[in-house]
């Protein structure tokens, strides 16, 4: 799930949630796309802003949106690291199977090791 203004007006007026057009902005920047590969419940969202509210209201969030392209960078900067630690976890994966003696899921003919990354 995603937050949209749909879902801002049910904050408004089920959960009495403070939001003004600034905040609302902030969190539809925010919250504009499924956190890959995970989603969110409705209940994650919820909470997660209904906390980001109270620091809000508190005059302590930075409501600043970002501009797209600075999202999508910063997202991007994400997904390497994600994609980095994998690729090593991979890496330790296989060399614990050649310690056990057993080959890896990976070997083509020959001895050459083919690793889709």
């Amino acid at each position: 799930m995603i937050a949209d203004k749909n879902f801002v007006g049910i904050l408004r007026n089920k959960y009495h949630l403070e939001i003004d057009e600034r905040f609302e902005a902030y969190i539809l920047a925010e919250y504009e796309e499924e956190p890959f590969p995970n989603e969110w419940s409705e209940q994650d969202l919820y909470e997660q802003i209904r906390k980001l509210a109270m620091t809000h209201k508190k005059g302590k969030l930075d409501t600043t949106v970002k501009p797209p392209i600075q999202r999508l960078r910063e997202r991007y900067e994400e997904l390497q690291g994600e994609y980095m630690d994998l690729a090593f976890d991979v890496q330790a994966l296989l060399h614990i199977l050649e310690e056990n003696g057993i080959d890896s899921p990976f070997k083509v003919s020959g001895d050459k090791e083919e690793v889709p990354f």
